[in-house]
């Protein structure tokens, strides 16, 4: 199955195109949804009471005798002539409301084709027509159409959310995002070959549920796959199923390299199919298979006489014959990747294959000259490649028993390490603080860089300092130092940097973080300066530069950098109301699955950020996934907005039928947190959860708690918490300002509904309707889908489901009496609705009743 959700777009654009009596042509690979988008736009016409004729794919032949389509698929059942054809379909398509749905163009039989095109073109009766890349085929278009006007239509690939979804429809249960991600990745965002990706994986056991959780400790292709993958190669014969192989023994490659090995001629075929992919950025253009899971495909059953031939030709043409036995070597990946679902999805294969390769590598570095470099490089290495906790724990143990290493001026670092794994990915804060407590009284030397460790886990996990307070900061090192002075002084200003951030002094973070050393190997750093502007109020700023450290990380295959510079991005764009691209973005990243366990507080980001997304799109299965997930990974991230898991959950809560009234458990935490001196947390979290479900009192109480923040944006979200609480229209709209003049959109558009709706509530209904219609100017203007998250917050909200029927009558024009008369009531209680619904919409005509109802949801 695929969400009601998915795709919503498309086929309101379809209907749309048959209601102006023009044809569609819905185009898409095998395995990309053409049957389940046909269907959808079959329901829409229905419900527009349309006759809506279905021509199924699987009652066609391919090859087939003269109409033997129509025959077959009931339309013009015992049918022997033209003549009996045609005058079956004139009885079935006599209703002016008439539309044909025609599932798999592609295999309609020429003579029937031709029947189709001339009833139907005759009748004006449009159709829908759906079939595979290169279609539409000129003449067959022609045939079917009768030369009519038509729109094409290309069906694309799926948001992560929605593929997340299926997977967890397909198994019952929740899916780990991981293996959701490599789902996505695998099938390129296509429905069709992410079920069958699923079904095959758990029937082979690489699919397996711990914990109550699937997860995946295998590769989830599979040799069953092969009756998928071989619908993509139907119609290009020997001769196209060569080139593909040669590609994938190429790997991801330039296209002026791909030209080399094939002709300009064979790559536009394949793409004419929709088989690879012309990836840009920049000026650069990569050729890559798609779905990747072709690629994988073709890969992995490449050992026989076609693989060889495919080997031979790359060989060749590059000058480069292979040592016998041996597959040429796959071309470097592009260093730059554009954000679109199919180049992630391609990007998060190449990922998994380079982090093997960088375990081989960093292991055979250290077993040759053993340093605590080589061995944190390849402790690293085994982390992110999801090596089992046994494995770490005997390098470790390995690396302890090296006398080179535990004598090391570096030694330290290993020690840091060790107790970040143990905090975040092995769970155990006791064990982390216990460690770095022996190691500062045995390593004094390096007593400054344990204790910053110790309060970067405090403010990431939780739990206490480190015993023997702080170290007074070092200056900050030259540009020209390369020591391990330089590489702890570097940490202890980022993880006060962090300290700052919690406390809400954003500004002060700022410009602490900007000392670091700009070479600085700390992975954070890169991620954490965009976060502390973000913070500090620079939020275009901060998301363009996050976005380009994103790029960066890609280009480099440098995982641990890939998704907390994902994160700060995600962050970005949700406070510009930038919800299109979000949805865009967190596609991308997911499919990546470039996750780094040692910092859980991104990934814990982004799934919460993914859960307020999924929600507001009404898809409640992924977000209480989502939010499960997140909080599996126990983080606090005080130095982080939208980390912590807790808020998402209650509105998850609330939207699963939860009575407000029972988020007092929401509330003790953020209190718990302005209390411990976590001011970024709590207001953050708590101007959130008041967006969401306004509570005068609590708002009032949090306000209180909080003091001195920098920066116009929490200036900006404290000013809206307070002025919720005092029940001020002038402060509310003060703080929607602010926040506007940092592009913190959302948040600014929420302050706003709320001085709305307190207009509302005393009475001022012309002032509300001035605000109201602002701020629809702003959610037009500077929002993408903006009005989707904020669907609970508008007063249409308020409206009851007979309140709505009415208000969307009223705007199509109908009187009184009309509205009374359709839904059997009296007139005297259509009038008592209609003054209802223009108090809440804050709307004092019916001529002003059809815009308002464009922002209600």
């Amino acid at each position: 199955m695929v969400s009601d959700g998915a795709r919503s777009g498309l086929v309101r654009t379809a209907r749309d195109a048959v209601l102006e009596g023009t044809c569609v042509w819905l185009i898409g690979l095998p395995g990309a949804g053409r049957s389940y988008t046909l269907d959808r736009v079959g329901d829409a016409l229905r419900s527009r009471d349309w006759d809506v004729v279905v021509l199924r794919e699987h009652g066609l032949a391919y090859g087939a005798r003269p109409l033997q389509s129509l025959v077959l698929s009931g339309l013009a059942p015992g049918a022997t002539s033209l003549n009996s054809a045609v005058e079956a379909l004139e009885q079935r398509f006599a209703d002016d409301r008439s539309v044909l749905l025609v599932d798999g163009a592609h295999a309609v039989d020429e003579v029937s084709a031709a029947v189709i095109g001339a009833v139907l073109g005759r009748r004006q009766v449009p159709i829908v027509a759906g079939a595979p890349p290169p279609w539409p085929d000129a003449a067959r278009s022609e045939e079917l159409l009768d030369g009519r006007q038509a729109t094409t239509l290309w069906l694309p690939a799926l948001p992560f959310e929605e593929i997340y979804e299926l997977a967890q429809s397909l198994l019952r249960g929740e899916v780990e995002a991981g293996v959701a991600g490599r789902v996505y990745s695998l099938s390129g965002g296509m429905p069709g070959f992410a079920r069958s990706i699923v079904t095959e994986a758990r029937r082979a056991g690489h699919l397996v549920l711990e914990g109550g959780r699937w997860t995946a400790r295998r590769d989830l292709w599979t040799p069953a796959l092969k009756t998928s993958v071989e619908r993509l190669l139907r119609d290009l014969g020997d001769e196209g199923v060569v080139p593909l192989r040669v590609l994938a023994a190429l790997g991801p490659t330039d296209v002026e390299t791909a030209q080399e090995v094939l002709s300009w001629d064979t790559l536009v075929r394949l793409d004419d199919h929709g088989l690879l992919r012309f990836v840009e950025e920049e000026g650069r253009t990569v050729v890559v298979l798609y779905p990747p899971l072709l690629g994988e495909h073709l890969r992995q059953t490449g050992h026989g006489a076609r693989g060889m031939r495919a080997v031979e030709i790359v060989s060749a043409a590059l000058g480069r014959p292979p040592a016998e036995g041996q597959q040429p070597t796959t071309l470097a990946p592009p260093r730059r990747w554009s954000s679109s679902p199919e180049s992630a999805s391609v990007l998060g294969r190449v990922l998994r294959d380079h982090a093997t390769t960088r375990v081989l590598a960093c292991r055979d570095a250290w077993e040759r000259t053993p340093s605590v470099r080589a061995v944190v490089d390849y402790l690293d290495a085994l982390v992110v490649r999801g090596a089992p906790h046994d494995q770490v724990e005997a390098v470790l143990a390995a690396a302890h028993s090296e006398t080179l290493v535990s004598s090391s001026p570096s030694a330290g670092l290993l020690v840091a390490w060790e107790a970040t794994y143990r905090a975040s990915a092995a769970g155990d804060l006791e064990a982390a603080q216990i460690l770095l407590a022996s190691a500062r009284s045995a390593r004094p030397q390096d007593a400054e860089l344990f204790v910053a460790v110790s309060d970067h886990i405090r403010l990431t996990l939780g739990g206490p300092p480190l015993p023997g307070g702080a170290v007074p900061l070092a200056p900050a090192p030259g540009l020209e130092e390369e020591s391990m002075a330089a590489y702890v002084g570097d940490v202890a200003r980022l993880v006060a940097g962090e300290r700052l951030l919690a406390e809400g002094r954003a500004v002060e973070a700022m410009d602490l973080m900007a000392t670091v050393h700009v070479s600085s190997p700390v992975p954070d750093y890169a991620a954490l300066m965009p976060l502390a502007t973000l913070c500090a109020g620079q939020i275009d700023t901060a998301t363009n530069s996050a976005l380009r450290l994103l790029e960066e990380a890609q280009g480099a295959l440098d995982e641990l950098r890939i998704e907390f510079s994902g994160y700060v991005a995600a962050l970005g764009l949700y406070l510009q109301g930038r919800l299109t691209t979000l949805r865009d973005h967190l596609s991308a990243v997911f499919a990546i699955n470039a996750a780094s366990p040692l910092r859980p507080q991104s990934h814990a980001g982004l799934l919460t950020v993914g859960a307020v997304l999924a929600l507001a799109d009404g898809n409640l299965l992924s977000a209480r996934s989502m939010t499960r997930q997140a909080q599996a990974t126990g983080v606090l991230a005080a130095y982080a907005p939208a980390c912590r898991p807790a808020v998402a959950a209650a509105a998850v809560d609330v939207a699963d039928g939860m009575s407000v009234d029972e988020l007092a458990w929401a509330w003790d935490g953020i209190v718990r947190l302005a209390d411990d001196g976590h001011v970024l947390a709590a207001l953050c979290d708590g101007a959130w959860l008041l967006g969401d479900h306004p509570d005068r009192d609590r708002a009032r109480d949090l306000a209180a708690r909080i003091q001195g923040v920098q920066g116009p944006l929490l200036h900006g979200l404290h000013g809206y918490v307070s002025a919720l609480g005092e029940g001020s229209v002038e402060e509310l709209l003060a703080a929607a300002d602010e926040l506007l003049g940092c592009r913190a959109v959302l948040p600014a558009a929420r302050s706003w509904q709320s001085a709305v709706r307190l207009l509302l509530e005393t009475g001022h209904y012309r002032q509300a309707s001035v605000e109201l219609a602002r701020l629809r100017e702003v959610v037009l203007a500077e929002g993408e889908e903006l009005s989707r998250a904020l669907r609970n917050l508008e007063p249409g909200a308020q409206l009851t489901e007979r309140e709505r029927e009415v208000a969307r009558l009223a705007a199509a024009g109908e009187s009184n009496r009309e509205i009374a008369r359709r839904l059997s009531i009296t007139e005297r209680t259509v009038e008592n609705h209609v003054y209802r619904i223009f108090r809440k919409l804050a709307i004092g005509s019916r001529e002003e009743l059809r815009t308002a109802l464009q922002h209600v949801g």
